[in-house]
């Protein structure tokens, strides 16, 4: 069993999702536009078939990453509010924690220094 990979006929672009599996036998007729070869790794798309080389041609990295710019990830007014909010609830429940541990710390010394509790 082989892959058989499609092509738009006037650009010669890949379409993405239309791979075929075939039997190994298979024999492409002349009205389809379509290609055996695989793509190489490590080609960035679009990709585009060369009927005369027989293989696929990838858009270079530099110019994939300037039509796909990485979107910006600046929180919202909203987002940078919570998360302000969390850090505080985040402190203020460190700050409990810490004098919960203070208050116990002291109520042990001041137990041992009246002479320790009677059972």
């Amino acid at each position: 069993m082989k892959l058989l990979y499609f092509y738009d006929p006037e650009t010669k672009v890949k379409l993405d999702g239309q791979e075929k599996v075939v039997p190994d036998n298979f024999k492409i007729t002349t009205e389809q536009s379509a290609t055996l070869v695989g793509p190489e790794q490590g080609l960035w798309t679009p990709l585009k078939f060369d009927e005369t080389n027989q293989k696929w041609i990838g858009t270079a990295e530099a110019d994939y990453r300037a039509a796909h710019p990485a979107p910006a990830t600046t929180a919202t007014d909203d987002q940078q509010q919570l998360a302000a909010l969390a850090y505080q609830q985040m402190t203020t429940q460190q700050t409990i924690t810490d004098l919960q541990t203070q208050n116990a710390q002291m109520a042990y010394q001041l137990m041992t220094a009246q002479g320790g509790a009677k059972a």
